[in-house]
């Protein structure tokens, strides 16, 4: 046995006084797993999302670090809050872009820390770039604008104040990395 560290993203509906209604863990986890994440997330409090003031009932995206250690009997689970807010569509994990081909010629590599715009209706755009360090000359010029285009193809699922949509914001954090020949490619 060894220890298995994850992440997940739990839907929570949380009434006007911050209060869990319904928590939702993935489906795709094992039932006891599954289980102990929505029993220990329906346990916290959260602040209620409000209208002109107002508390209003919303639903909300949980973000949340996991860890399985092997004990005698099997496994001792921790759980760690790590924000909440819009999820990627379903769930589902991102997709890397695509390292651009002059970067990789020219051996430059670069981080960023992408702040990006989602609508209501889940369509995204890069808001601004809020770190970028970039390590090489040659293709450098060619992060950005893929980096844009990329942002453009993603969808989110909103969280919703009062039974709508809203907009929201996520840092995405993005690493392009030159390994060995065969695993060249962009880092989430």
């Amino acid at each position: 046995k060894r220890v298995v560290a994850f992440n997940a993203s739990v839907r929570v509906e949380v009434d006007a006084d911050g209060k869990p209604m319904k928590v939702e863990a993935p489906a795709d986890l094992p039932d006891a797993i599954r289980g102990y994440i929505e029993q220990r997330v329906a346990s916290w409090q959260y602040q209620p999302a409000k209208v002109d003031g107002v508390p209003q009932d919303a639903v909300t995206y949980v973000s949340v670090n996991a860890c399985a250690v092997p004990v005698d009997q099997g496994f001792r689970l921790g759980l760690d809050f790590d924000g909440n807010g819009v999820r990627v569509a379903g769930g589902a994990w991102l997709r890397p872009p695509e390292y651009p081909m002059a970067a990789i010629h020219g051996g430059t590599e670069a981080s960023f820390d992408l702040v990006v715009d989602v609508q209501s209706d889940g369509r995204a755009t890069l808001g601004k770039i809020d770190k970028a360090e970039v390590a090489g000359r040659s293709g450098a010029k060619e992060f950005e604008p893929l980096l844009r285009r990329w942002v453009k193809t993603l969808r989110f699922d909103p969280e919703l104040v009062a039974g709508h949509p809203v907009n929201g914001q996520v840092r995405i954090p993005v690493d392009f990395i030159l390994r060995d020949l065969g695993d060249r490619k962009a880092l989430l």
